[in-house]
């Protein structure tokens, strides 16, 4: 079953992350062969946390490293003022599709804190392959 399908089942709930369930990958040799190593990176769409009624869509640079996933507003920002969650707080992500034309494919991540991140990508494939990068990080961390 893909990540699409089964993460349409789970919409419009939050499903907690217990990393019991996910094997530890035959390649975690890669995310712990140096520090802060970028895993992946790239321009996905955030949602503000303003008023519901004005919330909008701002484009930032996100960067998953072994046991960080660091927000920045440019590329070449320095990583000093840049968001960052750790992979171990990452208790929730789940895939969602909105009902906008360009902001289609959206992923729900969310933090020990309670802190809830709604974040767009360009295409399914793009949102599968963070989907698999961040729990592949999540499970090599719990090693």
């Amino acid at each position: 079953m893909g990540f699409t399908r089964l993460f349409r089942k789970l919409r419009f709930r939050v499903v907690p992350f217990s990393g019991s369930r996910i094997r530890r990958p035959e390649n975690c040799e890669k995310f712990t062969s140096s520090e802060d190593q970028s895993i992946k990176e790239g321009y996905l769409w955030k949602q503000s946390k303003s008023m519901p009624l004005k919330r909008r869509w701002k484009r930032r640079y996100f960067i998953l490293s072994e046991d960080k996933l660091y927000l920045l507003k440019e590329k070449n920002e320095e990583s000093v003022s840049a968001k960052i969650i750790r992979i171990l707080d990452i208790v929730s992500l789940m895939a969602e599709d909105f009902g906008f034309r360009r902001k289609k494919f959206g992923l729900r991540l969310r933090a020990n804190n309670k802190e809830s991140y709604v974040v767009s990508c360009n295409s399914e494939d793009e949102r599968n392959d963070w989907i698999t990068a961040v729990l592949t990080a999540k499970s090599c961390s719990l090693e």
